[in-house]
């Protein structure tokens, strides 16, 4: 088996721990360099031992993992521990940073050595976070020319993870990860790379992601990958801020009647968004569940709900991470959920007073209770909620 060239990781919360200590810990592992993006993150490290530990979700096993190489992205030039600055090419790099922290997480204004220009044409930007829209701004801002942008894949991630202190972390939900290729933006703007050339690029970089055992992990076809995207956007459009709102598990939106009727204005509504997408009005019907499914099955409201309602099942006990984000007093990916929904919906016409109304309140920090929550969607148009 051919060498995997070394893989970066930047963003070393929950999502990127694990991906890096599954790489590490992998039958064959790759060299793993893990960026951090302040000084202080170097302290943290060497007060971990040097090692990023994964406990399992019954709490009685732990799994330690060390082999890495560190490097600081923005140093402090007065530290005597500082690394000294790297401006090697990038050939593969896993981007797992909050999907609002991305842009400034590769060009941060004081960095002594910036990713930007370690990035080309023969990398691989493999992007892991929650929400859709991260991509396209960072085409718009930093790989406006297709012949110079890197190769893109996005990771759908369903593990649930969280975190017990620096680069320790609770594998608390053992589930599966997707990975496929993205075009940028739309298909008028997407990567110009002969498809031989983006294979050869990719290929390492899946084949050690499917190679680590602990994310079972799968890879898809482009299509398959965005229709799977805009499933887990609505499930995470519903599950994310409600529970964010009411200080509530997961399992508990399906308990109480006011929060089912609210998840199901959702759910109407994000059907319409997807449904009016021009991307997906000539895209073939992609097999699933063991049929072909047009756009308007795939993306039925019935439907979705029965997906929103599995995986508040499967997931019941858990915390979603934009109540955590919440509770940590931390700002929230709120924009890049339903803030999604809200802009493709002005794009293409359609009605979206309920996602509206969600960012508001997400983004204003409202805490009620169960009762309470019907009261705060009082003043959406009345004709849309009796549908």
């Amino acid at each position: 088996m051919a060498p995997t060239p070394r893989i970066h990781i930047l963003g070393l919360g929950n999502l990127g721990r694990l991906f890096a200590h599954a790489l590490a810990t992998s039958p064959h592992p790759p060299s793993i360099t893990l960026l951090l993006h302040r000084p202080s993150l170097l302290e943290d490290w060497e007060a971990a031992g040097r090692q990023i530990q994964i406990t399992s979700k019954d709490l009685t096993s732990t799994s330690t993992s060390s082999n890495y190489t560190v490097e600081v992205i923005n140093p402090n030039p007065f530290s005597p521990s500082t690394s000294i600055p790297n401006s090697e090419p990038i050939q593969n790099l896993l981007i797992t940073t909050k999907a609002q922290h991305t842009l400034s997480a590769l060009t941060p204004l004081s960095a002594l050595t910036p990713l930007l220009p370690r990035l080309t044409q023969t990398s691989t930007l493999l992007f892991a976070q929650n929400g859709l829209g991260t991509i396209d701004e960072v085409t718009t801002a930093l790989f406006s020319n297709p012949s110079t942008r890197p190769r893109y894949l996005a990771a759908i991630t369903s593990h649930g993870v969280y975190s017990t202190g620096p680069f320790k972390s609770v594998h608390a939900g053992l589930a599966d990860v997707k990975v496929g290729p993205v075009d940028a933006q739309s298909s008028s703007t997407s990567n110009s790379n002969e498809g031989t050339k983006a294979q050869d690029q990719t290929h390492p970089l899946l084949n050690a992601l499917t190679s680590a055992p602990i994310l079972s992990c799968t890879s898809v076809s482009a299509p398959t990958l965005r229709n799977l995207q805009l499933e887990k956007l609505t499930i995470n459009a519903i599950l994310n801020p409600l529970t964010a709102i009411l200080g509530i598990k997961n399992g508990e939106i399906l308990q109480h009647a006011p929060v089912v009727r609210i998840t199901r204005l959702l759910v109407e509504e994000c059907s319409r968004i997807l449904i009016s997408l021009p991307e997906l009005q000539s895209s073939y019907s992609d097999s699933t569940e063991g049929h072909e499914m047009s756009t308007e099955e795939r993306f039925a409201p019935d439907r979705l709900e029965g997906l929103v309602r599995t995986v508040a099942q499967k997931t019941a006990a858990n915390t979603s991470s934009m109540l955590q984000d919440v509770q940590g007093g931390r700002e929230t990916e709120i924009e890049y959920i339903n803030g999604y929904f809200v802009r493709r919906a002005k794009e293409t016409g359609v009605e979206c007073s309920t996602n509206e109304r969600i960012v508001e309140l997400v983004k204003a920090g409202v805490r009620v209770c169960v009762e309470e929550l019907e009261g705060l969607f009082e003043g959406l148009d009345r004709s849309v909620r009796k549908r």
